[in-house]
């Protein structure tokens, strides 16, 4: 019920939550538990139910960019979502041409 009801808005925010700057992350302001629940949030409600509309507002280039700067404690994580949703092949051109940041 929750992935469907999930739709363009909890898209674009969790994007938004993906897009953070990486100095937060060790801020100590409770960012880190929000990029950790954002990443689960791509398993629980993107893999399925959203993830044409994820794959179309660039979710794959802003993954692969927080794989780059996240903290290594959480780059399994990162790299287990990118996984998942690399078993599209729609995702792959999207790995692809990513040229980094």
């Amino acid at each position: 019920h929750r992935k469907a009801t999930f739709g363009d808005e909890g898209v674009d925010l969790l994007l938004n939550f993906l897009s953070l700057d990486s100095e937060k992350f060790s801020s100590g302001l409770g960012y880190h538990k929000l990029l950790l629940s954002s990443v689960n949030a791509i398993w629980c409600c993107v893999s399925f139910m959203n993830q044409d509309l994820f794959l179309e507002r660039g979710g794959i280039p802003i993954l692969l960019d927080l794989l780059e700067k996240c903290p290594p404690s959480m780059q399994n994580l990162v790299l287990g979502a990118l996984l998942d949703l690399t078993e599209d092949a729609r995702a792959l051109p999207h790995v692809v041409t990513w040229r980094g940041t």
